[in-house]
């Protein structure tokens, strides 16, 4: 049983009817002074929603609403005005949370089949060339937006931490796959190009000087980079971030003790643990190991101590490995002390 608030009327369904006609008001109005009256009850609204499901396994019903719902979206004005209620109620933290939560239960709870369902029907979407540069524009007009970009890059690091050693190796495993294929190695460089050419246009420039005046020395932060620095800044260290020292950017300087923190990638960097093989790296991965060999060479020759720490060993135990830069700095100070 729900009750109006303006006059006290009860139903066991709706209010709609009732707001209508008796105080001339819609859905949204009514919400809007009431936030939280309902307008269908619980039971109604669980009626309405097995309805629906039952509706929506019609083929017939779905092309239906499909057709319907492209109609209307041609209409320029309702599209504008559908768009804008869209981003008021994703601005409320509310409903961000709400439509995360129903998110991630969906996903939770759907089956292998009917994931490999929508995937494929995503592929088929993309390959409509009206719909793939309309998304390619709203993602254009997003990215736009600091906050997106910000909340875009908090989503890869997040997901890039979640994988396991196992799963990271499958995605690269999958890209030698991917670039192995000439047609795919074609869409890509492609792709490529179009970025380039993005970048040395007017806005592209604007942008790369933007980000110049944020970080002079132009060094993008690895999810191991912002492990370690919150980590050390946890621990109330003084450190600086990304410095030059000779020919390299160090991710972590401790200037008073000469000491050099640096957190490398496995794959990247070619941890010796995981790639003991040397002969069978890539081109990419033996300029990381001849850099490397040079910045230690460089760092014992002019007294500063270099402590390295694998993505591996973070992953598998953070604190160990600040724990052990701790211990160096103690036993740094200490001598410098006696000195």
């Amino acid at each position: 049983m729900i009750t109006c608030k303006l006059c006290n009327y009860k139903t066991e369904k709706s209010l709609q009817a009732h707001l209508n006609k008796f105080h001339g008001l819609k859905k949204a109005q009514y919400i809007a002074m009431y936030p939280d009256s309902p307008v269908l009850s619980k039971t109604f609204y669980q009626e309405l929603t097995e309805k629906n499901k039952e509706m929506a396994k019609d083929p017939a019903w779905k092309e239906k609403v499909s057709e319907g719902l492209k109609e209307l979206w041609k209409d320029q004005n309702f599209a504008t005005k559908m768009i804008d209620t869209l981003q008021r109620s994703k601005s409320t933290p509310q409903i961000k949370e709400k439509m995360k939560k129903s998110s991630n239960e969906y996903w939770a709870n759907i089956s292998d089949e009917k994931r490999e369902e929508r995937r494929q029907l995503l592929i088929k979407s993309w390959q409509d060339a009206t719909k793939r540069e309309s998304r390619i524009n709203a993602l254009k007009q997003a990215h736009k937006s600091e906050e997106v970009r910000a909340s875009h890059s908090r989503a890869t690091k997040k997901y890039l931490n979640s994988l396991t050693d196992q799963q990271q190796q499958e995605k690269r495993n999958k890209l030698k796959e991917t670039w192995a294929q000439p047609e795919n190695r074609k869409k890509i460089l492609e792709i490529s190009r179009m970025g380039l050419k993005a970048a040395n246009s007017p806005e592209g420039r604007a942008n790369q000087y933007a980000a110049f005046a944020k970080n002079p020395l132009g060094q993008w932060k690895s999810c191991l980079n912002v492990m370690m620095e919150e980590a050390l800044k946890k621990e109330g260290l003084n450190f600086q971030a990304e410095t030059r020292i000779g020919r390299s950017i160090v991710d972590f300087f401790f200037k008073d003790i000469k000491l050099i923190i640096e957190t490398d990638g496995d794959y990247w960097h070619a941890n010796p643990n995981i790639y003991s093989d040397r002969a069978k790296l890539n081109n990419t991965q033996l300029k990381k190991v001849k850099r490397d060999a040079e910045e230690a060479l460089y760092c014992d020759k002019n007294g500063y101590t270099l402590l390295r720490f694998w993505e591996t060993d973070l992953k598998k135990d953070l604190k160990a490995c600040v724990d052990k830069i701790k211990k160096v700095i103690t036993f740094k100070k200490a001598e410098i002390a006696c000195q």
